[in-house]
């Protein structure tokens, strides 16, 4: 679609300018301005959406990486919780397999120690990256139909 907007807009400011040159037509000559401005600004646009249809190549591994680094996360939350649990074992007789992530939000002792408020923050974090990067991976496709029909 920009591409055939360029196109359209070249052609019609060379036409333009053509005409203009032949009949010394103002009207024609604002036309062929107005037609380069318009070509400018979707070459713009073009350019911006190449950069981005060109960061696409490393969504998936940036995901990956990012998945990784969260069940990462959630075993050493998982230990911390499981040693925490063995050292308070009569207070938490009533519990058992619970998700760590859970239990670390039922009891604020484990909220309250600095490494696990670390590492939930960063899990936090890369979720949230996650989610944008998938919604990038979205507008990339629509990009590309925006600029070229599809594929």
């Amino acid at each position: 679609m920009i591409v055939v907007l360029l196109f359209f807009f070249v052609a019609l400011a060379i036409g333009t300018m053509i005409i203009g040159h032949k009949t010394d037509s103002e009207c024609a000559w604002t036309i062929s301005i107005l037609s380069w401005i318009f070509a400018f600004i979707v070459f713009v646009v073009g350019i911006v959406m190449v950069v981005d249809i060109s960061k696409s190549r490393t969504i998936d591994q940036q995901i990956e990486l990012y998945e990784t680094e969260n069940s990462q996360i959630e075993e050493r939350i998982s230990s911390i919780v499981s040693n925490y649990m063995e050292y308070e074992q009569t207070t938490f007789s009533q519990i058992k397999n619970q998700d760590s992530m859970e239990l670390v939000t039922l009891f604020p002792e484990l909220k309250s120690d600095s490494l696990v408020q670390e590492q939930i923050n960063l899990y936090t974090a890369n979720k949230t990256k996650i989610l944008d990067l998938k919604s990038a991976k979205i507008d990339i496709s629509r990009y590309r139909w925006i600029l070229y029909f599809g594929s």
